[in-house]
């Protein structure tokens, strides 16, 4: 038996390969949503906060169009005790397109008040074709 050992793999035209199993999720984040937001781990994706309780997930490879699955969940209580939600836009009817090849925008938003807001802990998987 051999052991490949390398740090990327890609294409020879320099682009993401296609993986063997289709169903493995093309990116996912695990990350902090409070205080100073940031990735606790992560595939395949970069954070931006664009306010409170408003992210999104930038992938590095592409996804190949707009039509992938995405799948999130938030843990965290409000001090009223109230749960968060997790959420795509557009449940504000803020005009924001939730989900293009290149990203995809999530929100917490507390139930009760129905209002965004920063959560301890956001999860974010997503499924479909890279690019």
């Amino acid at each position: 038996m051999s052991t490949v050992h390398c740090n990327t793999v890609q294409t020879s035209s320099g682009g993401a390969v296609t993986l063997t199993k289709q169903q493995a999720a093309k990116a996912w984040m695990n990350f902090n949503g409070t205080g100073t937001v940031a990735a606790r781990d992560s595939f395949n994706a970069t954070l931006t906060d664009n306010g409170s309780g408003d992210y999104t997930l930038n992938f590095i490879n592409a996804m190949s169009n707009a039509n992938y699955a995405v799948v999130g969940a938030t843990s965290g209580n409000s001090a009223n005790g109230n749960p968060f939600t997790f959420e795509l836009p557009p449940h504000y009817n803020d005009g924001v397109d939730a989900q293009v090849a290149g990203s995809v925008r999530v929100y917490s938003v507390l139930t009760g008040s129905n209002s965004k807001q920063d959560v301890t802990k956001v999860h974010v998987t997503v499924h479909g074709d890279l690019a």
